[in-house]
């Protein structure tokens, strides 16, 4: 199968000494010339659209808050803008401050000493004060969890909050890949900041940078926060199989050779390993290549393979657990292989890529990483049978606006359930408002809650026909009192993490604790202990990262055989919950998990382990049943985790953080579908 490049019309204007993309023409007068705006840049993947607001941006001397998803796509934007700068603007008092917990700590070193009794809110305060007051523009590169905690004042510093409304512009972006909740939460600080008068704040431009337009968020500006969006779109033309370039234009995309072929969740891996490694090997002999697995486990086993039938190329890694060296890595390879890690914040030159693409977003996501050449590039794509089936039968070259329209017709909508929208959105709505009336007068509270639930409304209720109530009032009161919402207040909500002391690259890191369970050689000890093993920087980490740590523990390698986990209940408040009918259980923090092994190479000191970990309270929610028939019955995907929990010799499943939220919006969808069903018949 033939997808077509595409190239861009250039414009006869000098943009930093080359011609710039319309889109860049179009955005820089929109950023100039507009006093307010929401707009979406949707131009395709490598056409410049960081450079389209941060170039208007440094000519008029603005500030902007850049909001990007990960840290590793915030340390990138910030080398890549200060080069920009040193190159462009230099003399002209501009200044990147990147914020990021890691940059916080270090400034916190760097300021007082390390001093705990210095919050976070004040350095990041600091921070953005001394730059406000430079001639140039202050640019502040930060991710979503600091920017709505800073919004919701959860770092409790009255000037920090203040400080936010000197910023003249709002930059988000890969905002496509946020979740429900994280969608809902952001539009709607968006739309309280957008309202706020022009006397208390200046933020009056939202500028979105996509590679799809998604309906559902424009829409949702449109008719809740009362804005027509400007969606700016540049398809332009397509570039097939020796074409030569239109004059004027430029290439962005090249034309891809792509095979489609069947595979599994998981198991793309042994696709490329045991019999079919030489076919592998002799493939990305002809080519420098990424390979894009999905978990861990599949990178681990297919690198080690490549690395035993080396041949002399040189192969790398990178995934979650292996994140050191970037910069050596990505110089050097000729063979990368990764997971999600490299979608996004990494920059690499490659031939050709072998994927995984297993739902729309990644496959668009990860095509988009042949890019800014105009050369014939090859990528092997495994994907669910029935996609496979479905593009191999049908046309042998498309355009990449058809392609896309393609997967959007065949690719099955995400497990996320729509009534979060309706069911705790408004939760964590209302939590903010209440922060935000509690600092205004008594006479000016009555009129804020108006508009508060209007707000409400317009977001949670408006869009499914529904209206908020006196009920609804009272639910998010109750999830309110049941500190819920402490875990609601962060925008990625959190996870099971251990502290790990990784003995094959001699570093300290954080890691998911279901993965170093299942296949970790690893060792629990107490923290003192853990301390001792490491080195200062070892330690230096640990201080940044220990208030997330549910456990510490040295890592010695990868186990050929995986382990069977589960967890147990352990204290009267969860074997109460078990015993309690599934129906009429709801999210909810709790302690008292421990861990167990029924299978696989034992853990002697997991006792270290489970110490802590039940001492540790997490938002969770338990339904009957083993996970795998849950899975199944609500059709959920291979990313929405699940665990097996045993309590008073019953088998359930329990989902923490955001899973659990979105679990409890499933178990309550379907016995209202069920109950309708009953009452029609």
């Amino acid at each position: 199968m033939l997808l077509d490049g595409i190239s861009l019309r250039t414009l006869d204007n000098d943009y930093l000494g080359f011609r710039p993309y319309e889109h860049q023409y179009q955005s820089e007068k929109l950023i100039k010339k507009d006093r307010g705006f929401f707009c979406f840049n949707c131009s395709p993947t490598g056409s410049g659209k960081t450079l389209s607001w941060i170039k208007p941006a440094l000519d008029k001397g603005m500030d902007v808050i850049a909001i990007y998803p990960t840290n590793a796509l915030i340390s990138d934007q910030v080398d890549n803008a200060n080069q920009m700068i040193r190159d462009h603007f230099a003399g002209m008092g501009h200044e990147i401050i990147c914020i990021t917990s890691s940059s916080i700590y270090e400034r916190r070193q760097e300021m007082y000493g390390g001093e705990a009794n210095v919050s976070n809110g004040k350095i990041i305060a600091h921070l953005i004060e001394r730059s406000l007051d430079r001639s140039g523009s202050t640019i502040v590169m930060t991710n979503p969890d600091i920017f709505t905690l800073i919004m919701k004042d959860m770092y409790r510093d009255k000037y920090l909050s203040s400080l936010i409304n000197h910023f003249e512009m709002v930059v988000m972006d890969e905002f496509h890949l946020a979740d429900i909740k994280q969608k809902n939460i952001m539009l709607f600080l968006l739309h309280c900041l957008h309202d706020l008068p022009s006397n208390i704040a200046l933020t009056a431009k939202f500028y979105f940078l996509s590679a799809t337009p998604d309906d559902t968020v424009i829409r949702r500006i449109r008719e809740a926060i009362g804005v027509d969006p400007i969606v700016i779109e540049s398809s332009g033309i397509a570039v097939g199989r020796n074409e030569r370039v239109k004059d004027g234009y430029r290439t962005v995309m090249p034309p891809v050779d792509l095979s489609i072929r069947s595979g599994k969740i998981f198991s793309t891996f042994e696709m490329l390993c045991g019999e079919n490694l030489k076919d592998t090997l002799d493939l990305c002999e002809q080519r420098k290549t990424v390979i894009m697995l999905d978990g861990i486990h599949e990178v681990d086993v297919l690198y080690n393979e490549l690395v035993d039938n080396d041949n002399g190329m040189s192969i790398e890694r990178i995934d979650g657990f292996h994140r050191g060296d970037l910069e050596v890595k990505l110089n050097h390879f000729d063979i990368l292989v990764s997971n999600s890690s490299v979608e996004v914040g990494i920059d690499f030159k490659v031939d050709q890529i072998i994927f995984s693409g297993y739902n729309k977003s990644s496959f668009i996501q990860r095509l988009g990483r042949l890019r800014n050449r105009s050369d014939e590039c090859k990528a092997i794509c495994y994907t669910p049978k029935q996609i496979s089936d479905h593009l191999n039968g049908i046309h042998q070259r498309f355009t990449r606006d058809q392609f896309k329209s393609e997967l959007n017709n065949i690719f099955e909508n995400a497990s996320e359930p729509t009534s979060f929208t309706w069911r705790y959105s408004p939760v964590e709505a209302y939590d903010y408002a209440l922060n935000v009336a509690s600092k205004l007068p008594k006479v000016e509270r009555s009129a804020y809650a108006g508009l508060t639930i209007g707000r409400i409304n317009k977001h949670f209720y408006t869009p499914f026909g529904m209206k908020f109530g006196h009920s609804d009032l009272e639910r998010i009161k109750q999830f309110i009192r049941k500190d819920v919402i402490e875990e609601m207040r962060s925008y990625r909500g959190s996870n099971i993490q251990l502290m790990v002391y990784d003995t094959t690259e001699n570093r300290v890191k954080m890691y998911t604790m279901f993965y170093l369970l299942r296949w970790g050689e690893i060792e629990f000890m107490n923290m003192a202990q853990f301390l001792k093993m490491i080195s200062e920087e070892g330690r230096d980490f640990v201080k940044k990262h220990e208030r997330f740590t549910s456990g510490f523990c040295i890592y010695r390698g990868k186990n050929k055989e995986p382990r069977s986990i589960y967890l147990k209940a352990n204290s009267p408040e969860l074997f109460a919950v078990v015993n309690t009918p599934e129906s009429a259980r709801m999210p909810e923090i709790q302690s008292g998990f421990t861990v167990q092994i029924s299978k696989g190479p034992k853990i002697h000191s997991i006792s270290h382990l489970n110490d802590t970990l039940s001492k540790k309270r997490m938002l969770c929610m338990i339904a009957d049943g083993n996970p795998y028939e849950k899975k199944i019955l609500y059709n959920l995907s291979d990313f929405f985790f699940l665990y097996p929990l045993y309590a008073s010799g019953k088998e359930q499943s329990v989902a923490f953080g955001n899973d659990a939220l979105y679990m409890d919006c499933l178990l309550k969808d379907r016995r209202e579908h069920e109950r309708e069903q009953f009452d029609r018949s």
